[in-house]
């Protein structure tokens, strides 16, 4: 770039301007005198107001992007199939549980299930002795 291109673009750089942001109202000198303060400023002790942290509302949905090879998908369409749900529901739900400890529900389904299966157990018996 030869010399005089650039000192005319500084000059352009520097100019005063008027016109202000729509979003901020101030002027580009503002703007820029601003900035300038917030570098000399970087590095200093308390010269920064802290900042509250956003709030962010829960039921705002993301969409987070899971890779599985074909054996592991294959294997997991066919549970979200069994489970008759779509994929996308049945990963929702299995990670869910597992981020909540929600697991306690399948086994106290799983305990008294065993308790239905030993009441026919000992039911069964009963009827083999009774007629042996």
């Amino acid at each position: 770039m030869s010399k005089d291109k650039h000192t005319a673009k500084s000059r352009a750089a520097t100019t005063p301007s008027d016109e202000t942001d729509p979003v901020t109202g101030l002027t580009e000198d503002e703007m820029r005198e601003l900035a300038d303060q917030a570098y000399e400023q970087r590095d200093e002790d308390g010269a920064w107001e802290d900042v509250e942290p956003a709030e962010i509302d829960p039921e705002v949905r993301s969409i987070v992007s899971v890779r599985f090879n074909r054996g592991e998908l294959a294997r997991i369409e066919q549970a979200a199939k069994d489970a008759g749900m779509p994929v996308s529901t049945f990963i929702r739900s299995v990670a869910l549980r597992a981020a909540t400890g929600d697991d306690a529900a399948a086994q106290s389904k799983v305990a008294e299930l065993v308790r239905h299966m030993q009441q026919d157990l000992t039911a069964l018996a009963r009827q083999i002795r009774f007629t042996a």
